[in-house]
């Protein structure tokens, strides 16, 4: 009788090539094939988590970036307004200035 333990340590030394390449080829008897599919089905499933596991990672990073960059966006537009707020008044100020100098007459 075939452990089948052993039989999927064997599968897993053969590799997921060599075994699906072995059951393309009918290599696997009855009993064998069904177990040969689900190793299959189960190294296609991690692999499926893996790449979730990495898109929820990749997700979670650019999320960070995003906030990071909109606390920077926040930050420049205050200093914008903090610029035109510098330019308005100091604009007023050379107007009153020529206006108390007597170089512009109301």
């Amino acid at each position: 009788m075939v452990e089948w333990g052993d039989f999927r340590e064997d599968l897993g030394k053969l590799g997921e090539s060599e075994v699906r390449k072995m059951l393309s080829e009918g290599k696997y008897n009855e009993r064998e094939t069904p177990i040969v599919k689900e190793w299959l089905e189960g190294k296609r499933l991690s692999q499926q988590d893996k790449l979730q596991d990495r898109s929820l990672e990749l997700a979670i990073e650019s999320n960070t970036i995003a906030r990071e960059a909109n606390k920077i966006s926040h930050y420049s537009n205050k200093l914008a307004w903090f610029a035109l707020f510098i330019s308005i008044m100091s604009t007023v100020y050379s107007y009153l200035s020529e206006r108390n100098s007597g170089a512009i007459h109301p």
